[in-house]
């Protein structure tokens, strides 16, 4: 909207100091084209307000009822898995897999 106003202003200058190193014509098209792109996003604006009023209104309301404390997010670091846990883990993962394919054979071999 600021830029509309400050065109305005320098054609209304232009005009009043006859300028004939300005084109009228050019500054004219470029204020109608960005009056009309102002209007298009303006549209587009008023419709993502729309969507997000009531997205502000959640946040506003659980603002009210969580303190600042509460709304921090406490991240739990992972816990720590010995090594012998880790390597039954995978064994047991391992043997799982092999099973599985051993299966998919067999149901292979009697189709």
């Amino acid at each position: 909207m600021q830029v509309i106003s400050e065109i305005q202003k320098a054609m209304s200058d232009c005009n009043k100091t006859k300028a004939t190193n300005v084109s009228l014509d050019a500054l004219q098209a470029e204020y109608d084209k960005l009056k009309s792109s102002h209007a298009e996003l303006s549209r587009q604006l008023a419709a993502i307000n729309e969507e997000l009023k009531p997205m502000k209104d959640i946040r506003r309301w659980a603002g009210k009822v969580i303190s600042s404390e509460q709304a921090e997010i406490e991240s739990k670091p992972e816990p720590n898995h010995s090594i012998t846990e880790k390597m039954r883990y995978y064994q047991e993962k391992e043997k799982e897999e092999t099973q599985g394919k051993a299966k998919a054979m067999e149901q292979k071999a009697l189709n």
